[in-house]
């Protein structure tokens, strides 16, 4: 019998010797304006969990794909290691990921810090991109927070200095 494959991927090793956190490119965008807010309370304790080491180690090293990571973990769309959106249809998910991964000029599987990885994001994404070509058709997005996320970063805050509590 063949082995399962992992829905997730391993983590890579930084030189501190922890792993690096495996993050679908797209959810740096999300991070930014998250408030609490999510599919289900597992996500968003998942998701708060998440965030809240991102804004604590910036230093932290990340590994970008575009396959389910650790936010995907606990979201009730994640079957069959795919995101398969509760209405059927196909998932927009992976094309949002790759769209992010080109902007910034990176491809699947690159590894950088978060805090590499938000300086990219200030200086080649701006908060109309997101509704327009990254985020279009994303529940989230209609609230504003993430924008709102975005122009923080833009305006020279680091991602530790935008904190809000999540709701």
């Amino acid at each position: 019998m063949a082995p399962r494959p992992r829905t997730t991927p391993r983590p890579s090793r930084n030189r501190e010797g922890r792993g690096a956190l495996v993050l679908r490119a797209h959810h740096l965008l999300c991070a930014l304006g998250f408030r609490g807010l999510g599919y289900s309370p597992e996500f968003v304790a998942n998701m708060t969990r998440v965030v809240r080491a991102l804004r604590r180690r910036p230093g932290r090293m990340v590994r970008l794909v575009d396959t389910p990571d650790a936010i995907c973990r606990a979201c009730p769309n994640l079957r069959g290691g795919r995101c398969r959106p509760a209405a059927g249809g196909r998932s927009r998910v992976p094309t949002r990921d790759r769209k992010v991964l080109r902007r910034l000029g990176l491809k699947p599987g690159a590894s950088l810090t978060a805090r590499a990885a938000y300086a990219l994001i200030r200086a080649r994404i701006t908060p109309e991109d997101l509704g327009r070509e990254f985020c279009a058709g994303c529940r989230w997005v209609a609230l504003g927070y993430c924008e709102e996320g975005l122009a923080v970063l833009r305006a020279g805050a680091s991602m530790s200095a935008s904190r809000r509590r999540p709701a």
